[in-house]
């Protein structure tokens, strides 16, 4: 800034400008290519004769419907932009987001969007991340997994649905990731398998030696989780309809929660032998499930909601032992900056009163701000 103003800059010099960047290499501009969505890639190729083919070699295809008019267009520019690119050229990363408002489209031409993209995928390099955003989760998990051979390099995984779910097993646990041994980073939202015989979701197993951050959103099954490696685990459940099951982490370093539902809580019952459980048992019964689980997490982070409900609870936990061997900080993550929160002493004790915890001396409590 001069004198209180932006310089002008006069067409000479951005055009050497434009210079500079397509004296980049040609791998680096295809790196950069990475960034913007595919649509945008293809039209670089107009910039002048230096970008005609660049976009030809771009490893990573991000396909967005809402760059389209109809979904016959983007179905038509997906094979398309398949059909023209280099033969020599691989795919790291594939990322496909369609509407929330045009849901019916996604079984449109199911066969060539999915099937097509995830065959390119496979005959064409090592696929590292694959993103999925608002899609029918029965046709992508169709064509997708018996191409799972193929994509055994995949490091980050996606997965976030729009209605409808997957057919499941007739009885078991649905184990759907065992088949990437390379996967790192692995994100859930509305993903869900049913179990064939009786319409219920059925329970989902994650097993990752590698996997190191995971996020579960609204999925509506009880969750079994074996990471040996995981560091990082985010859980969100709005109507707290799924449940937490056997979990086994013992490199979890943080650990970030938020169940809702508490109107929800207050309205139901559940039924164990034909005896029914009051709404405090069965809230308390799931958080000391889930807390279980989490018992190696340093850093606890729990969403104002979640806090309410332990709040309104917390005589359930005054004889409970705490399972956190290495919990140092508690967060509550509040979205109104005028909260505020008083931790009960059996919530306190049962947080930061393991006698195996090391940590007990140098534990803190706060609040943070969403907003």
């Amino acid at each position: 800034m001069i004198n209180g103003s932006w310089p002008t800059i006069t067409k000479r010099a951005r055009h050497r400008i434009g210079d500079r960047l397509s004296e980049l290499p040609e791998h680096v501009l295809r790196r950069i290519l990475c960034f913007v969505d595919s649509k945008t890639t293809v039209r670089t190729s107009l910039l002048c004769r230096r970008w005609r083919s660049v976009w030809k070699g771009v490893p990573a295809l991000n396909l967005n419907r809402r760059s389209f008019h109809s979904f016959p267009s983007f179905s038509q520019f997906v094979s398309r932009i398949l059909s023209s690119r280099y033969d020599s050229a691989g795919v790291e990363e594939i990322s496909f987001q369609l509407q929330l408002d045009k849901w019916a489209e996604m079984f449109i031409d199911a066969e060539l969007m999915y099937g097509t993209l995830f065959d390119y995928a496979a005959s064409h390099g090592n696929l590292l991340r694959l993103r999925a955003v608002n899609c029918d989760p029965e046709n992508v998990w169709k064509f997708f997994v018996p191409k799972a051979y193929a994509f055994r390099t995949l490091v980050t995984l996606h997965l976030e649905a729009y209605g409808g779910r997957l057919p499941g097993p007739l009885s078991g646990r649905v184990d759907p990731f065992v088949d990437f041994p390379c996967l790192r980073d692995l994100t859930l939202v509305r993903w869900y398998w049913m179990v064939d015989d009786g319409g219920l979701p059925a329970p989902v197993r994650i097993s990752g030696i590698q996997l190191r951050n995971l996020t579960i959103e609204d999925v509506p099954s009880e969750v079994e989780i074996f990471a040996p490696n995981l560091e990082s685990l985010c859980y969100k459940d709005v109507v707290w309809r799924s449940g937490f099951g056997d979990a086994h982490m013992p490199s979890l370093d943080r650990a970030c929660v938020r169940i809702s539902g508490r109107r929800h809580l207050a309205n139901s019952k559940d039924r164990n032998g034909g005896r029914l459980i009051t709404p405090v048992r069965v809230a308390a019964g799931r958080l000391m499930k889930l807390f279980d689980g989490l018992a190696s997490a340093r850093t606890l982070e729990l969403h104002s909601d979640t806090f309410e409900i332990l709040e309104s609870i917390h005589k359930s936990f005054e004889s409970q032992i705490s399972p956190f061997t290495r919990l140092k900080t508690l967060v509550i993550n509040v979205e109104c900056k005028q909260k505020l929160f008083d931790i009960p002493y059996s919530l306190s004790h049962y947080f930061f009163g393991n006698p195996s915890n090391k940590e007990t001396k140098y534990t803190k409590f706060k609040v943070t701000s969403l907003v």
